[in-house]
């Protein structure tokens, strides 16, 4: 209750940056992709443990930031962030133990828009780092993901990473080296977990796997189809569909023709 006063009523009326298109109302991962299409080079990096990295002291230095006094914002980070905890037990009694400092929590509904907040300044400095390289650099982020791209074949992709990683840290975050990658066309590009190409559109494996959902509906029934996934079948074809509306609303309307049944 508290955390959703706190969503509502102080966090909503708060802009994270232009780069930030994650927890955003009328943004999506299609808006993300589209500022990397007909790009040469995607680079794309991770934050190590987004929510968990953002610590109670950093969530109470924000609202100090945004002119709250200490106490109040000593309050409010407790109501928003938590600890991770384990089951014990100890001398036979089974009880909850604290394991970690309190962070940002998965699942609560404060923890998205406080990490975009908080993670705006990060978001500037890495968007005028890649302004000051040749080949004009986009950049963009999608929660803990971070992409880079650009047209400029020559650009030094080394000094980029490499600078990533040291603005990240000093703004308290940190880059999960392994999953960088580099991505070069004519090869396949995904961002976000679209194909980026002349346009942005879903993976063609993504299509098959609905084609062969669509087909297994309509010709075994909807209620075998859910014995064998163990989840309503319809709603899965209907999320197939809505994320196809999504990415492309022209193709996902001559599915929805060509199989009524989904409109249910």
């Amino acid at each position: 209750m508290a955390q959703s006063w706190i969503n509502l009523n102080l966090l909503a009326k708060l802009t994270p940056s232009e780069y930030c298109f994650a927890y955003r109302p009328k943004k999506s991962i299609v808006d993300n992709a589209n500022q990397h299409v007909k790009k040469k080079i995607i680079i794309k990096l991770d934050v190590k443990d987004f929510f968990p990295s953002i610590t109670f002291n950093r969530v109470r230095g924000y609202f100090e930031y945004l002119g709250y006094n200490p106490g109040v914002s000593t309050v409010l980070a407790l109501l928003c962030t938590d600890s991770p905890r384990v089951r014990v037990t100890i001398k036979g009694r089974a009880q909850i133990v604290a394991v970690g400092p309190r962070s940002l929590p998965q699942g609560a509904c404060t923890s998205p828009a406080l990490a975009n907040l908080i993670a705006s300044r990060l978001d500037s400095r890495l968007a005028g780092y890649a302004k000051t390289l040749a080949g004009d650099w986009s950049y963009t982020r999608y929660a803990d993901d971070l992409t880079f791209s650009t047209n400029n074949e020559d650009s030094h992709i080394g000094h980029l990473i490499a600078a990533v990683g040291h603005i990240a840290k000093d703004e308290k975050f940190e880059i999960k080296g392994e999953k960088t990658r580099i991505m070069r066309s004519p090869r396949r590009q995904t961002v976000t977990g679209l194909v980026v190409g002349d346009d942005v559109r879903i993976p063609k494996a993504t299509i098959k796997k609905m084609r062969a959902l669509f087909h297994n509906i309509e010709t075994k029934g909807q209620e075998p189809v859910t014995e064998e996934l163990g989840k309503n079948a319809l709603a899965v074809a209907q999320g197939y569909w809505a994320y196809l509306y999504m990415v492309n609303p022209a193709q996902a309307k001559k599915y929805l023709k060509k199989h009524s049944w989904l409109a249910r």
